[in-house]
């Protein structure tokens, strides 16, 4: 008898998406599938590159022309470490920011005193699918005249006042990547609001190399789908050097455009996304209220607000230490369950951050958070599951 093992995330695929990544595999990208997205996000211009992490990285480096110096860039000290790598390869100088665990935004005093120390650009992250407040955010980052770059490669369709996350910044950032919640078999894009936007993404149009036609892509994509169902993910799953799950911090690498096939697949993905998030706030709102009550876990706060909704990518919540300790153990993986990053983002010895300074709510973070699976192949009973495990 095969044994469910949940992927811990899931970005849907149909066979529109492979149609059109054969397509672009035999003709090249689609055109104008450029122009689409800017129209989706509602933003003057869109810049199709090989991954999120190429993205955030062009966005960093523009900002050193503009600025005729080394960027000076901050980042929250909690979150996925390809931030890290996108800040090294644009050689840029790095400030961190403490995040509030409650709600996986900003700490507002910290944010003000990194703000202060002549950040020529700030990185919002939206944790998990969890917009940050992005109101308070600009306005403090614009009063510094500090650019604002918005990393939504978690945010697929999440919201913040009626306008989809990517669209708030200066620049915003998309992931097409496995896992994201809109799925090409990689690929990104970096999104451009204004003047001062768009002049920085064509700074970084020009710094692009060349994409390839995207043969491995299109296999990632066949192996992806064919494995995201519980009864197949036991197989890679059972497999420890592929490392499932784990969060390695990648090398900084050459960005190139998006290959051609996934940028054939942009489309049907996005699409699919938008019925997938909808699953997964349905989810979320019911695992969140089971656990809720339960002396162990500790939720984050979800954001209120008219036309603003999480993406929810996976459900966020913090454990007390004995149930933390337990996070690793084949019970909770075989659930989709797994920890947060380990470690925040100052302390990875890459970073080589030299410095007393204190990250309370990142350490809080880094030994406390697990996240869980809220996507379509999560039935009640396996919730149920989850909530005995982590309540009990």
């Amino acid at each position: 008898m095969s044994v469910r093992y949940l992927p811990p995330a899931y970005s849907p695929v149909s066979a529109g998406s492979f149609a059109g990544g054969l397509r672009g595999l035999a003709f090249g990208g689609p055109a104008g599938i450029d122009q689409w997205l800017a129209r989706r996000y509602n933003v003057d211009a869109v810049l199709l590159v090989d991954s999120g992490t190429s993205a955030l990285r062009l966005a960093i480096e523009s900002t050193a022309a503009e600025a005729s110096a080394r960027p000076r860039v901050a980042l929250p000290a909690y979150g996925c470490y390809d931030l890290a790598t996108a800040a090294i390869g644009a050689g840029s100088e790095v400030a961190f920011y403490d995040l509030d665990p409650l709600t996986l935004g900003p700490d507002w005093s910290s944010f003000n005193s990194v703000l202060s120390e002549r950040i020529h650009a700030v990185v919002l992250v939206h944790q998990y699918g969890l917009p940050v407040d992005l109101d308070r955010a600009r306005s403090l980052a614009e009063a510094q005249g500090a650019l604002v770059i918005e990393d939504a490669a978690q945010g697929a369709g999440a919201w913040w006042r009626h306008r989809r996350l990517g669209a708030w910044g200066d620049l915003g950032v998309l992931s097409f990547g496995r896992g994201m919640g809109m799925t090409a078999g990689g690929g990104g894009a970096l999104l451009a609001r204004g003047p001062r936007g768009v002049r920085l993404l064509e700074t970084a149009r020009a710094r692009l190399a060349r994409g390839e036609r995207g043969t491995a892509s299109m296999v990632r994509l066949a192996t992806q789908a064919l494995l995201s169902h519980p009864i197949l993910y036991g197989v890679p799953a059972r497999m420890p050097w592929l490392a499932l799950g784990d969060t390695p911090f990648h090398e900084p690498w050459v960005p190139r455009t998006i290959a051609a096939a996934q940028a054939g697949v942009v489309g049907s993905a996005a699409v699919l996304a938008d019925d997938e998030a909808n699953t997964r706030r349905s989810a979320a709102f019911e695992l969140a209220a089971a656990l809720g009550e339960s002396p162990y876990v500790t939720m984050v706060t979800i954001p209120a607000g008219e036309g603003t909704s999480p993406g929810w990518l996976r459900l966020p919540v913090m454990l007390a230490t004995d149930k933390r300790a337990q996070a690793a153990e084949a019970a909770f993986r075989r659930l989709g369950i797994i920890p947060g990053y380990p470690a925040p983002l100052p302390k990875l010895p890459v970073v080589r951050r030299q410095s007393d300074d204190a990250w309370p709510g990142a350490e809080r973070l880094a030994r406390s958070v697990v996240t869980l699976p809220v996507h379509r192949w999560v039935t009640p009973a396996d919730r149920s599951r989850i909530v005995k495990l982590l309540a009990f």
